[in-house]
């Protein structure tokens, strides 16, 4: 099922659901349970959709020509640039050894 149809299945059970006149507690109570697995469930939509993505790049990457060396310039360019860090550099692997953040997120 794409994010598209997911949409469009929400937005059709927004607008089905209308009442007019008096509420009804019992009927409030339904509505929120209703919202907050919705919000539930799109969260979790979006989240498939960006694994979804990142597969489909990463394939996209890794069965590219390896005579390719397009990307590399990119990201050589980009290094210079000072627009990303050179993670092969000894400077910045030392950085990254002494974050604490990053050895706490990793386990160590």
């Amino acid at each position: 099922m794409s994010l598209k149809s997911i949409v469009n299945k929400i937005r059709s059970m927004n607008t089905q659901n209308v009442y007019f006149g008096m509420s009804s507690p019992i009927d409030d109570l339904h509505e929120k349970q209703r919202k907050i697995f919705l919000r539930g469930m799109s969260k979790y939509a979006l989240e498939l959709y960006v694994k979804k993505n990142d597969i489909k790049n990463f394939t996209k990457l890794a069965l590219s020509d390896p005579e390719d060396k397009k990307q590399e310039d990119v990201l050589s360019s980009m290094i210079k640039s000072g627009k990303i860090a050179d993670v092969l550099d000894d400077s910045m692997a030392s950085k990254l050894s002494e974050n604490e953040k990053l050895l706490e997120d990793l386990g160590f």
